[in-house]
């Protein structure tokens, strides 16, 4: 909230022009705050996918190694028929 103070009456130009004024400062405010929230949730977003960026690739290298554990045993298996 401004309060504004004067030794006389404005006249109805001046309000309606402060009226203006602080709607115009209201809304440059509510940017600045809606910019704000938005880098916070941009950040968590990327920090989601290098989080997930990394468990894929961890289940890759997981899944890999499982697929030549089992070629291995396969291939033991076939050699012991």
């Amino acid at each position: 909230m401004i309060e504004i103070a004067g030794f006389g009456n404005f006249e109805e130009y001046k309000v309606n022009f402060i009226e203006k004024a602080g709607e115009f400062l209201a809304a440059a405010l509510l940017n600045v705050e809606t910019t704000q929230q938005m880098k916070i949730y941009l950040e968590q977003s990327q920090e989601q996918r290098e989080i997930m960026n990394a468990q894929e690739e961890e289940m890759y290298i997981r899944n890999t190694e499982m697929e030549e554990a089992l070629l291995a045993m396969k291939n033991k298996l076939e050699k012991n028929v």
